[in-house]
């Protein structure tokens, strides 16, 4: 559980996270949004959550299954 000050959340520390990382503990599972990530062009997924450093995501780029990114490797997000 993400208390605000620490950076704890689901059991895995994220002392290190970017701001685009911190946006992503403020949503909610089942939020729409649109996140850049490496030097890929943006793309689209439904937020699910994190585990274990990355950052769930389902119906990325149309994917039917579950996809995780690296929370390091993402540079920028927009809700949507």
């Amino acid at each position: 559980m993400y208390d605000g000050f620490s950076g704890w959340c689901g059991g895995y520390s994220f002392g290190g996270m970017t701001g685009a990382g911190r946006f992503l503990l403020t949503l909610s599972p089942g939020t729409r949004v649109t996140l850049q990530y490496d030097d890929q062009p943006p793309a689209f997924g439904v937020f699910q959550g994190f585990q274990a450093g990355t950052v769930l995501l389902t119906n990325f780029n149309g994917f039917p299954g579950l996809v995780r990114i690296a929370i390091n490797r993402i540079n920028a997000v927009s809700v949507f």
